[in-house]
């Protein structure tokens, strides 16, 4: 047996441990890297079943994803997220999408993030004038065009 046997066994054992912990690292920060570097999206959207669909698809696309179905919900919300898009149903149980845009869009805060308007009775020609949203998108919508517009809008921003 060679004199260097055994200090070759115990390196080996010492490269595959920081092999090991090399590996929990990355994927720890990993993911961690990747969620600070993610877009947020805020959905108020009172239908459960476009609320599920917006935050499954959001969510896919890599976006982080906040739902709320009442305007009282989302006043309610944690605000250390600062989105970079707000999407907003016109009819809400408690009150408007309208009003919160224009809550939003009076925000110094909020006052550069774009707000996109949905409604299945609203137009925007009856609504544009009073809260300004950055988009407008008639229900029922079709998902690859709204995906498609919230790519563009964020792109922008």
């Amino acid at each position: 047996m060679d004199d260097r046997s055994p200090w070759i066994f115990i390196s080996s054992l010492v490269f595959i441990q920081a092999a090991n912990i090399f590996k929990d690292v990355y994927n720890f920060l990993v993911p961690l890297l990747q969620s600070l570097n993610m877009r947020k999206i805020i959905v108020v959207e009172d239908d459960p079943n476009i609320r599920e669909v917006l935050e499954i698809v959001l969510s896919g696309e890599n976006y982080e994803v906040q739902v709320f179905s009442t305007v009282d919900g989302f006043k309610r919300r944690v605000t250390d997220v600062d989105p970079d898009l707000y999407i907003f149903d016109v009819m809400l149980p408690d009150g408007s999408g309208i009003d919160l845009c224009s809550e939003i869009k009076r925000d110094v805060y909020n006052i550069d993030v774009p707000v996109i308007i949905m409604s299945a009775h609203a137009k925007l020609a009856e609504i544009g004038h009073i809260c300004h949203p950055d988009h407008f998108i008639p229900k029922p919508f079709d998902l690859e065009q709204l995906l498609a517009k919230v790519q563009e809008i964020i792109k922008e921003k």
